[in-house]
């Protein structure tokens, strides 16, 4: 019961530092948009997306692998972490080098190149406090990872208002990118040195070579990932116009900050999981089980809920411009449920040492994904889009569940009476908000009134549920 208590006190942490992180950063894209203007806008949105295709060759999935070796045992820490970072620093210089060469070649305007350059600067620096970040996540220290968020966030949402006011530029802009991660690099890096390990260099070049072989499972992933989660905004600004991308964009801008739940949760559960794989296997599959439950109670019914009350949620968000988004995020919004339980599956499956096969599960759903966007983006638009992302999500699901099936950690039977007990909570939530027709304030409040009622009703909180909840509620 300590590793479940473990799980919800960093969710907290992490939860905290992520809906004030969200906060940050809804201001300073609103800040840097009017104040730079379209065009050094695209040149600085440019240089991110290309920092963050080229990313995968500065980490490798190194701080993945890290995550689940070290959390099983914590003396192979030094090894990793000591080989891990000057194999990091010269990759990124290699990527950066060669970021700057392919804009020269192709002849890119000076301040394009130096953007981009500034950029992946700042990408070596995201890099080095992901590999920081994971050594707390293997010793389930994860304060040290939100604060570190919260640093990064604070200041770069200052530095943004300082450059807005003094009128610094997009080059003061980019800079405030690079110091605010310098800053949160050299505080993780000091924290893990005074609470954890004190990293030295190491230059064993065949140790570096068993370390990315053994990570490229989690790097091809992490690629996918990059573009299945992309991809779709870059077909329709290729092949719509910039009005469908853009209410397309504002829809999956919600999707992505409802998505701060399965972000916290997956960072904080995946070394828990590991280690419980190495120590028992009924704790592990418990701890799946538990995590498909959770994760279904809380995105069942915000799916619901944001399915009904769209259009005051668009309105309210970005006002009455927008507001064909709403059809969007109607069909967007359901696969967040999917969205949770692969991000579970996806974490069991890395734990089991599974990692190639979900790596093969999402490379098959990029291709998925982009022969939909060819032919449903070109009849549907906008829509085809999101009708895409959703399909690719219950593929993913379909596949999941299959081959998850088929190991001794698939979920009992009990499970399903639990997912339809939540479905029958989460309807009757929706059809007496919809048909009692209360705004999104008072539909909210109720909301949660009515869907916990249900629960209760229908009694889904088992004996391990409550003692759960009471040790939490207790705890010293």
């Amino acid at each position: 019961m300590s590793e479940i208590l473990k799980i919800f006190k960093n969710s907290g942490w992490m939860m905290s530092s992520q809906i004030i992180t969200a906060i940050c950063g809804f201001l300073w894209t609103i800040i840097i948009a009017r104040y730079l203007g379209a065009s050094n806008l695209g040149i600085l949105s440019f240089a991110i997306s290309l920092s963050v295709v080229f990313g995968m060759f500065m980490d490798f999935g190194i701080s993945q692998l890290l995550i689940r070796d070290v959390s099983r045992e914590h003396n192979l820490l030094p090894g990793i972490l000591n080989n891990a970072i000057p194999l990091k620093i010269i990759s990124s210089i290699f990527v950066i080098s060669f970021i700057g060469l392919i804009l020269y070649l192709k002849g890119d305007t000076k301040i394009v190149i130096t953007v981009c350059l500034l950029i992946g600067i700042e990408n070596l620096f995201v890099n080095m406090n992901l590999i920081f970040s994971a050594v707390f996540q293997a010793y389930e220290k994860m304060a040290y990872t939100a604060k570190g968020t919260l640093i990064n966030s604070l200041i770069l949402l200052s530095l943004v208002i300082i450059c807005a006011y003094l009128n610094l530029g997009l080059i003061g802009i980019t800079l405030s990118y690079l110091i605010s991660y310098i800053i949160s690099y050299l505080y993780l890096r000091i924290q893990v040195s005074k609470k954890i390990y004190s990293p030295k260099y190491k230059f064993n070049f065949k140790y570096w070579k068993l370390l990315i072989k053994r990570s490229i499972p989690f790097g091809l992933m992490n690629l996918f990932n990059s573009i299945y989660f992309n991809i779709d905004m870059a077909m329709l600004g290729f092949l719509t116009t910039a009005f469908s991308t853009g209410i397309y964009n504002a829809s999956y801008k919600i999707i992505t900050i409802l998505t701060t739940l399965y972000t916290v949760y997956t960072a904080v559960i995946f070394p828990v999981m590991s280690k419980l794989y190495k120590n028992s296997d009924n704790l592990l599959k418990l701890s799946y089980e538990k995590s498909v439950k959770y994760l279904l109670l809380i995105s069942i019914p915000i799916s619901i809920g944001v399915f009904i009350y769209a259009e005051s949620i668009i309105t309210l968000i970005y006002g009455k411009s927008y507001i064909s988004s709403s059809i969007i995020i109607q069909f967007l919004i359901f696969t967040i449920p999917f969205l949770f339980i692969n991000g579970s599956g996806g974490l069991l499956l890395n734990s089991i040492h599974k990692e190639r096969t979900n790596t093969k599960i999402y490379g098959t759903a990029v291709l998925v994904n982009v022969l939909l966007n060819l032919f449903l983006i070109s009849q549907y638009q906008e829509l085809g889009a999101a009708i895409s992302t959703v399909v690719s999500e219950i593929y993913i699901f379909v596949l999941m569940f299959i081959l998850i099936y088929k190991t001794d950690y698939h979920p009992s039977i009990k499970i399903l009476y639990d997912v339809i007990k939540i479905i029958i909570s989460s309807v009757i939530m929706g059809l007496v908000l919809y048909y009692i027709g209360v705004n999104l304030w008072m539909g909210t409040i109720l909301g949660i009134i009515i869907y916990f009622i249900c629960l209760i009703l229908l009694r889904l909180f088992d004996e391990i549920d409550k003692s759960i909840i009471n040790n939490i509620i207790h705890r010293k």
